[in-house]
């Protein structure tokens, strides 16, 4: 259950911040990737799981989708001076788990926590959000409330970027590789 152990593969940008993704293979060879998101507390480190190349790949393909989406509704509410709006994507994320450090590591158990929405600020500006409340799989009084916030296309793209499972091997590859060379 520990997300410590994960070597870095990649960062991508949320809300003008710089985020981390990390990744292992799990002792079945599969993919396991977390993706840094923004927690209820300025200290804590709180990550979205993906598990598997099979859900990673899903996963890219709706923020694909919602990326599309994204640019299409933000046209319409400039275009119409929209401001204070949310709306729901009607595209549904493959499951994944919300894992965070406090004093120590917590997790859920795999359910999809991801529910993304449109949204207009009093401003005018819109942004992809996603987010909620998440509670340990095994003290239900230990929770932590998880945002994404994307707010460009560029900051989607840098992450479905972040997200290439090729990418991600590669990274992962590379210590293999170097241990080759010390027999």
């Amino acid at each position: 259950m520990s997300a410590n152990a994960e070597k870095v593969v990649g960062t991508y940008t949320m809300a003008e911040m710089p985020r981390e993704i990390e990744a292992a293979f799990d002792n079945k060879g599969a993919l396991n990737v977390y993706v840094e998101v923004l927690g209820e507390y300025k200290n804590d480190k709180v990550m979205i799981r993906i598990s598997g190349e099979n859900d990673l790949n899903q996963f890219i393909s709706k923020l694909k989708s919602c990326k599309e989406k994204f640019i299409e509704w933000k046209k319409v509410a400039q275009t119409n001076n929209v401001t204070d709006y949310s709306k729901p994507f009607d595209i549904t994320f493959p499951n994944v788990e919300i894992y965070w450090r406090g004093s120590e590591w917590f997790s859920t158990y795999k359910r999809n926590h991801l529910k993304p929405l449109f949204l207009v600020g009093s401003d005018g500006k819109a942004s992809f959000g996603a987010g909620g409340k998440a509670q340990d799989w095994d003290n239900e009084y230990i929770d932590q409330q998880w945002y994404l916030i994307l707010i460009s296309e560029s900051e989607f793209d840098g992450l479905i970027d972040a997200l290439n499972p090729e990418k991600i091997k590669s990274e992962l590859n590379k210590n293999v590789n170097a241990d080759a060379l010390f027999q």
